[in-house]
């Protein structure tokens, strides 16, 4: 089942890993399009789209969990089910919020405009990441990393357009994300009903079954978003808006190079899990697990410590002058990003055993906990603080889901991996610190030279402690990537 793993973390891999090489280059692109006042404006309205596709996102976990359990008949009433059902929901809530708007603020006011362009993102968003779901829960990967890729593209493109040709500025990088979902919408549609009508019957007691669930992960995802997104607006309310866009730049930049991974990570693990679960029990499951979590470990721990001793010129290459001095951040929110990922191993297991209320709980223990950081250091300390809470608040997570989780199923963590993988880190890290101080070299060539060195460093290291075993040295020799799941556990 390893192999099996293997084989969908290469077919969501381009999606992942695309995405992240686009939003490397989105920074330096929006950061010289947007002024820092402007960036941090539009960061504040995509934390706002977040958190509304967040609540709805719900119906997507829920159907990559039901998926496996029904019966073959069924499918296509769970599949017409969730659909309609997320179509209905968002669009209710999009026209809900439209209505909002037009109370709070005056129909020529700016800000209004902009929100309401980020209401249509929103309802279509929901849409396409139901749609997408429904593609994940039938085990194509190759398909799902498709749709996404072609939708950061399309969507950046249009977006940069709009806003450097037609002038329109945050409105235009909006409009962009609405288009590159339109565009991509029919031939989504096309995919889902892929031999299923999209017409016919529903079924009432499965679609309460479904909100039942969904509602309960969505409301943990909220709990999520407080951890992950709503420092922005404290961050506006102490400090200013421009200092939003100095922590979202950092921020963003470490996430997408860390988080990538959890993410990967997940969305190819979860069905796969789901189904070894309903087909093979609980033995099978607690072996991909380990052996998930293992490979997380040889590759989150390295990227983690090497993004944070190169923060200064990636930030120095990426962005404008007026945002790298935000590079001191990226320890603390790659760190935090590093137990995200690893914390989706535990919440698996509690979606395994349909406990979302458990994940909402800490999800929301770990959220409040983060805003009561912020409300209490962000008056006394600069912008950056926030960053160490996120940190803080991750580890609480990670450490809350692992000690609830365990109470249904236990199973063995690497430990021997996670310290070999430390060790030869630490012999990478001293290389890098040795190349830094003793070359001097523009910011852009110490990365083109300590990166690759950095990888080699470290596989030689790692190679050294006894971490790749006999067959796998064996079909590493070979050159072919399947070495990484080879070994289901290294004990």
């Amino acid at each position: 089942m390893i192999r099996l793993f293997g084989h969908s973390l290469v077919r969501y891999m381009p999606s992942q890993l695309g995405v992240a090489l686009l939003s490397f280059l989105s920074v330096p692109i929006l950061t010289r399009l947007l002024s820092v006042e402007e960036y941090g404006l539009y960061t504040l309205i995509l934390a706002s789209i977040t958190i509304m596709v967040t609540l709805m996102n719900g119906l997507g976990p829920a159907i990559v969990r039901f998926y496996p359990a029904v019966a073959e008949d069924e499918v296509d009433v769970l599949v017409r089910t969730s659909w309609w059902a997320q179509i209905v929901i968002g669009s209710a809530l999009a026209l809900a919020a439209f209505m909002v708007t037009r109370m709070l603020w005056a129909p020529e006011a700016g800000l209004q405009h902009l929100v309401e362009i980020g209401i249509i993102v929103f309802a279509l968003q929901s849409i396409f990441a139901m749609g997408i779901q429904v593609l994940r829960a039938r085990l194509h990967g190759g398909l799902f990393s498709v749709f996404v890729l072609v939708n950061k593209v399309l969507s950046l493109t249009l977006g940069v357009v709009l806003a450097a040709y037609w002038h329109l500025g945050v409105a235009g990088i909006l409009w962009g994300l609405v288009l590159g979902i339109v565009v991509l919408l029919p031939f989504l549609w096309r995919r889902i009903f892929d031999g299923i009508s999209s017409l016919g019957r529903v079924s009432t007691p499965l679609l309460g079954e479904l909100l039942t669930y969904g509602l309960a992960v969505g409301m943990g995802n909220i709990g999520g978003w407080v951890l992950n997104r709503s420092d922005r607006y404290l961050i506006q309310l102490f400090h200013g808006v421009r200092e939003v866009g100095l922590y979202a730049v950092a921020y963003s930049i470490s996430l997408q190079s860390i988080v990538v991974l959890g993410v990967l990570f997940r969305i190819a693990s979860g069905p796969l899990l789901a189904t070894v679960w309903e087909q093979q029990g609980a033995e099978a499951t607690q072996r991909l697990l380990c052996s998930v979590t293992r490979l997380y470990l040889l590759v989150a721990i390295p990227a983690v410590l090497g993004l944070s001793i190169l923060a200064e010129p990636i930030m120095r290459v990426l962005v404008g002058p007026e945002f790298s001095d935000a590079y001191t951040m990226v320890p603390w929110v790659v760190g935090g990003a590093f137990f995200f990922g690893l914390e989706s191993r535990y919440n698996h297991v509690l979606l395994l055993f349909k406990r979302p209320r458990l994940i909402l709980f800490c999800n929301l223990g770990a959220g409040l906990l983060n805003v009561g950081l912020n409300l209490w250091l962000l008056q006394v300390f600069s912008y950056k603080v926030a960053a160490i809470n996120t940190f803080v608040g991750y580890l609480t997570l990670c450490l809350s889901m692992a000690y609830v989780s365990r109470g249904y199923l236990r199973w063995p963590f690497p430990w021997m991996t996670a310290m070999r993988s430390l060790g030869a880190t630490a012999g990478m890290a001293l290389g890098l610190f040795a190349m830094m101080h003793t070359l001097a070299l523009s910011a852009i060539t110490t990365l083109c030279v300590t990166i690759p060195a950095g990888m080699l460093i470290y596989g030689m290291c790692l190679w050294g402690l006894g971490e790749i075993s006999a067959a796998e040295r064996q079909v590493l020799g070979g050159r072919s990537w399947k070495w990484l799941v080879l070994r289901p556990v290294n004990k």
